[in-house]
């Protein structure tokens, strides 16, 4: 059975004695993680859930979403442009600092540096209806993918997506003569994407599919 990490996967060879499991506080990933979350979300990636929902992303169906991704209740993008005056004021109360400016001057999302913890606080802070909640309205619709960089899909020792889903939406389903893989619940799956930052494999996505094709 292959260890992390591991040449072929373009980590730094061991010093010395076997890799131990992976777990969220390998201290081994650390560099991984700088490296992984210096990158940009795509926006348009798909969950894989349960059987229907893996085959689709296998098979490529996804809703590729022509908006980039807003913090959470924002309104339908056109209404969102209209509305949003690029004044910032959501950036500096997000406790977890996922909001930034894009190019554009609109705020977006960036799960590279944490994940959406549902305070509002945002949604407190815009004044214009930008961001707006309704009583039990969700966030998003937004969900979990884990696609095929996952290490446990090449027989490798790895839970972490699992270690950091406080949901409980991730679930390792055990193969016979094989490692348990990782599947994503999507009627538990709320889209805060803790999972997304600390995969050492950049294989998670997150996102909407697309169940009509």
């Amino acid at each position: 059975m292959t260890k992390w990490p591991c040449p072929a996967f373009g980590g730094a060879p061991p010093q010395a004695g076997p890799a131990s499991r992976l777990s969220a506080g390998t201290r081994s990933l650390a560099s991984w993680r700088r490296w992984h979350t210096s990158g940009v979300l795509n926006a348009w990636s798909g969950p894989v859930s349960d059987p229907a929902s893996r085959r689709n992303f296998l098979r490529g169906r996804f809703a590729r979403a022509t908006a980039p991704l807003r913090p959470p209740w924002a309104v339908a993008e056109e209404a969102f442009l209209q509305a949003c005056t690029r004044c910032a004021d959501c950036q500096p109360v997000c406790p977890t600092g996922i909001i930034r400016n894009s190019d554009s001057g609109y705020p977006v999302l960036d799960f590279g540096v944490g994940e959406c913890s549902f305070c509002a606080a945002c949604v407190d802070a815009c004044t214009t209806g930008a961001l707006r909640r309704a009583p039990a309205q969700e966030a998003w619709f937004l969900r979990a993918a884990i696609g095929e960089r996952c290490l446990a899909a090449r027989q490798i020792e790895c839970r972490i997506c699992g270690d950091h889903c406080l949901a409980g939406a991730i679930r390792f389903v055990p193969r016979v003569g094989g490692i348990a893989l990782p599947v994503v619940d999507t009627s538990r799956c709320t889209g805060c994407a803790a999972c997304f930052a600390p995969c050492p494999t950049q294989a998670i996505r997150i996102g909407e599919i697309d169940e009509r094709r």
